[in-house]
């Protein structure tokens, strides 16, 4: 009796490793692939909630609507009775992605 494996036992085991590291391959690139996309959408987050802060942190008649960050952002500030503000923030950090967009309210008070 021989020891060791045939020719179609190695062929099939090979193919079987073959089929394997395929997927661990294409998984591992979805896995870099959302990993960038999150954290694209983390600095853009932090870009809009700086934006916001700033915003807040200036005197109630200063508080006024722009844009910021090459246009993709933008904040709307509408008067919505004596001494009440409302702001709103949309920020396009990504094409083909939804945008970021907060809102707030500020009194004067």
């Amino acid at each position: 009796m021989k020891k060791g494996f045939t020719l179609l036992e190695v062929l099939i085991a090979f193919a079987i490793l073959s089929l394997v590291s395929g997927f661990f391959f294409l998984l591992f690139g979805t896995v870099i692939s959302n990993a960038t996309i999150t954290q694209k959408f983390i600095s853009s987050l932090n870009i809009a909630q700086a934006q916001m802060e700033e915003l807040k942190s200036k005197n109630f008649e200063e508080t006024k609507s722009k844009t910021f960050a090459n246009t993709n952002g933008k904040i709307d500030v509408s008067t919505i009775s004596d001494g009440l503000l409302e702001i709103y923030l949309i920020y396009n950090w990504e094409e083909n992605h939804k945008p970021i967009e907060i809102y707030s309210l500020r009194s004067k008070s």
